[in-house]
């Protein structure tokens, strides 16, 4: 395999050439380490996970301008920073929790898992129901009420509660055992008298079995959130919790459903304020409705409200929101793997994707020379025919390309390797790899997915490399000497680089 043994360095998307330095690159990576004697005697070891390199490129000599390129760095004319670095001695781009499919932390950092089964903008008029989403797949009405009761207009899916004590709801024709939904819903009035509840509905399987998140806008003007069941026709208050939230007819909150295993769990934020909670507002442990069911959005007006009052929700997606996927049960090389359970596919492929390997950036810098991802695959309860990708995108995240795999049918009795190889585009400065499912996914399939690998070339190398990252860099110092009577040459030049960040 033929590889590039150029240095690149720079802001990505404006990377540079460096010359080979004499002595190679120095770059080990430091992760903090205690000693500890124990009572009994002993010894004990502890280590971070995380850790950063240090980067010592020395030269002998420099050209002028050569060294100028690198002085414009270390005295800010290419601005603060930070940084990225490549060095073709990297084999694996990936990070090391990445490569080592969840081996260092145990869990899926640094792995984003899902894929958006269906999202709805609501950018229709329809009167009757709601139609059909932005994503595909048509609404279908559930619970109490007629068709009249619903609505899209004005970017916002409408029901109409015209009687008290009623449930009306509208379903996507997909169905998921674990989901993590995400709407906005607001109501037309404040609550008198009781509450009211507007939410998101998951594992629906008709209307005496399924599960509720609720938004309850109570009567004082606060909202709270609550977490229900309806088993065998059998209401059930299984949580509800305050949110410190205050609201006003008209305007919406944010809800966050999701129903993982017999976990279910939900917060409401305000849209004008801080952003999405870190913890979960209210949680329940429930296994009263087991399976695959619909999902959507519900409405309920108590006894004591006075009809009709409309309730509205924008900004609909629904996502798989996995259950155990860093696993030790199945593993290639190494003590554990990412295990992705596949859920049926509406539209869209669901996808397991590489994070970027810090939030600054869109995605892992590259330069415009072949680059090669793999992952090996294997499946349990049925084939699962998945392939991978790389998407390219500018400076800005914009994306510019993609290069996609075959389709590889992951089988159960063996291990099989998926790869994609391809160049940047022209005008990348980043790269972002994924493993999709092929839109024949099959309910309650796992597959494991180990030895993921992002290595430069044009053929996935021949055996796994443990993943180093692309991280933040930046100049620590430069030291130079003018040689006697030679202004145009440097001698004796050290760049130094340290890797920034958590």
């Amino acid at each position: 395999m033929t590889i590039d043994t150029n240095v690149y360095f720079g802001a990505p998307g404006s990377l540079l050439t460096l010359p080979w330095p004499r002595g190679g690159i120095g770059g080990t990576r430091g992760r903090n380490v205690s000693q500890f004697l124990l009572g009994s005697g002993g010894q004990q070891v502890w280590k971070t996970l995380s850790g950063k390199r240090t980067y010592q490129l020395g030269y002998q000599s420099l050209d002028y301008a050569t060294f100028a390129q690198l002085e414009a760095f270390d005295q800010g004319h290419n601005g603060p920073g930070p940084f990225a670095i490549l060095d073709p001695g990297r084999r694996n781009l990936l990070t090391a929790n990445q490569s080592a499919a969840t081996s260092l932390t145990n869990d899926t950092t640094g792995f984003t898992i899902g894929g958006a089964l269906m999202s709805d903008n609501f950018t229709r008029s329809v009167t009757g129901g709601w139609g059909t989403a932005s994503s595909g797949g048509a609404w279908s009405h559930v619970g109490d009420g007629v068709n009249g009761n619903f609505s899209v207009t004005s970017f916002a899916g409408r029901i109409n509660i015209a009687a008290a004590s009623t449930e009306p709801g509208q379903v996507q024709p997909y169905t998921m055992t674990d989901v993590d939904i995400t709407v906005d819903v607001s109501t037309s009035v404040v609550a008198t008298g009781d509450i009211l509840r507007v939410g998101a509905i998951g594992r629906y399987i008709d209307d005496n079995n399924h599960y509720l998140a609720n938004v309850h806008f109570n009567t004082d003007s606060t909202v709270s959130v609550g977490l229900y069941s309806r088993v065998s026709g059998t209401a059930h208050t299984l949580a509800v919790a305050t949110t410190g939230l205050t609201y006003t007819a008209g305007v919406f909150v944010r809800l966050r459903f999701v129903i993982s295993g017999t976990s279910l769990m939900a917060k409401v934020w305000d849209l004008n304020g801080s952003g999405q909670p870190a913890a979960w507002q209210v949680t329940a442990t429930d296994s009263g409705v087991a399976g695959s069911g619909k999902f959507g959005c519900m409405g309920r007006l108590a006894g004591t409200n006075t009809p009709p009052v409309q309730v509205s929700f924008v900004n609909f997606t629904a996502t798989q929101a996995p259950d155990q996927i860093s696993s030790a049960t199945t593993a290639r090389r190494g003590p554990r793997s990412l295990s992705w359970l596949f859920f049926n596919v509406a539209t869209g492929a669901p996808a397991v994707t590489v994070d970027p390997p810090d939030p600054t950036w869109p995605g892992i810098p590259c330069a415009i020379r072949p680059h090669t991802f793999s992952v090996w695959a294997l499946s349990v309860g049925g084939p699962a025919p998945i392939y991978a990708t790389m998407t390219y995108l500018d400076p800005d995240g914009t994306t510019l390309g993609t290069s996609t795999s075959n389709v590889t049918v992951a089988g159960t009795g063996a291990w099989t390797q998926v790869a994609v190889t391809g160049t940047p585009t022209v005008g990348s400065a980043y790269l972002n790899c994924a493993v999709a499912c092929s839109g024949a996914a099959v309910e309650a399939n796992s597959v494991y997915l180990d030895q993921w690998m992002l290595n430069e070339g044009s053929a996935a190398d021949s055996s796994w490399s443990p993943g180093s990252g692309v991280v933040p860099v930046q100049v620590v110092t430069l030291p130079d000497t003018q040689p006697w009577f030679y202004p145009d040459y440097r001698a004796g030049v050290g760049l130094i680089l340290q890797e920034i960040g958590p």
